[in-house]
């Protein structure tokens, strides 16, 4: 799912394949035009790859093809696809902006249809959902926060649903029993995730502007940024009245959603500035190393093998090295270049598994990325 992982980590442990001795020879492997903007982060789960595009298509590839790919198959919804999809539990989750969460059986590979679908009245879904404790959780634009039985296979309708003051553009992130999400009210809100019926917030955190990042979960902290160029660090164990153990200024607004993985905590602002900091870091933490990128970042970073990928507005997908601490640059860098419909940025999330590396762009394009063979 978006981040991974119910967590929102970013960080995928089991690939090795791509290294920092590797990385720098990394070529282009295929692309797939879906004849408008990628803004939406692919997921990959049982041999399959799943993104959805600005075309009002969602789409789904081989994770085996290397060559030539195109769609095993592919759904129309009735408006564009910003949500990243969820799998779990042989079921995909994916919300559109036509205002219906749709759901799918992952085992099916042709002409596949929703196992069902949830209308939500005069809004979007542009948060992604997460799964986890037996519940799926999903976000609307309206700011509507659901949660759905995950076992349910037809007619579903929600277990309970609690409504922001204003829309919920960030992701919910789910772990120790607490399922954070942020709004556009500017706060960041806490639930028990064993909570079945008339669920309330255990707390909220109030920020200077709105939160359209996604809550991480790791090592015992929830980060989380804010337009208010805040970084927050709380405490994951907390349950009442939580206030930040720590927090960063930022140069510019934080949409970007953080990613944590071998003792580090990457997140980038909407200045292009990408930061790392100590995730033992408890009080007054300051970044080990900071990079700057031609344009913004709005993508959120992906670990894996070693290797942090994030992309830019900039039209460019950076890879650096995650055992760097000090004046760190990039291993690798590509640019998506640029067509006459659309102007090439990268807001959609990388995803690596099996040696690969899949991304979309704003050029329409679904790229991938992986050595032969």
């Amino acid at each position: 799912m978006f981040g991974f992982n119910s967590a929102h980590t970013n960080n995928n442990p089991y690939e090795h394949t791509l290294t920092s001795s590797n990385i720098s020879q990394l070529p282009l492997l295929w692309t797939y035009a879906t004849g408008n903007r990628i803004r939406s982060s692919p997921t990959i789960a049982g041999g399959l790859v799943y993104v959805g595009s600005n075309s009002s298509k969602f789409y789904v590839f081989d994770a085996t093809c290397r060559k030539n790919c195109l769609p095993l198959w592919a759904f129309a919804t009735g408006n564009n696809i910003l949500s990243s999809p969820a799998i779990a539990g042989g079921l995909v989750y994916v919300g559109s902006a036509d205002g219906k969460l749709y759901v799918f059986d992952a085992t099916c590979r042709k002409n596949c249809l929703p196992l069902w679908t949830y209308t939500a009245a005069d809004t979007s879904f542009v948060s992604s959902p997460a799964v986890a404790g037996g519940l799926v959780y999903v976000a609307s634009s309206t700011g509507t926060f659901y949660a759905f039985d995950a076992t349910c296979r037809k007619n579903c309708l929600p277990l309970w649903t609690f409504t922001a003051e204003k829309s919920i553009i960030s992701s919910p992130a789910v772990a120790g029993g607490l399922v954070y999400v942020g709004s556009t009210d500017r706060k960041l809100y806490a639930f028990d995730a064993t909570c079945r019926k008339n669920c309330l917030p255990l707390w909220t955190f109030t920020t200077g502007k709105p939160i359209y990042s996604s809550p991480t979960i790791a090592g015992g902290l929830v980060y989380v940024g804010s337009n208010d160029r805040t970084f927050y660090a709380f405490d994951a164990t907390c349950r009442k009245n939580c206030l930040p153990l720590w927090t960063f200024t930022a140069d510019a607004s934080l949409v970007s959603s953080p990613a944590v993985a071998g003792g580090l905590v990457y997140v980038s602002s909407s200045s292009g500035t990408f930061y790392a900091f100590d995730a033992t870091c408890r009080k007054s933490c300051l970044p080990l190393w900071t990079f700057t990128a031609e344009k913004p970042i709005y993508s959120s970073p992906t670990i894996a093998g070693g290797l942090v990928y994030v992309g830019s507005t900039g039209d460019r997908l950076y890879v650096f090295d995650a055992t760097c601490r000090k004046s760190c640059l990039p291993l690798w860098t590509f640019s998506m270049g640029s067509n006459s419909v659309y102007e090439p940025d990268i807001t959609s999330s990388p995803a690596v598994a099996d040696g690969l590396v899949y991304i979309g762009s704003s050029d329409g394009k679904f790229y991938v990325f992986g050595f032969p063979g």
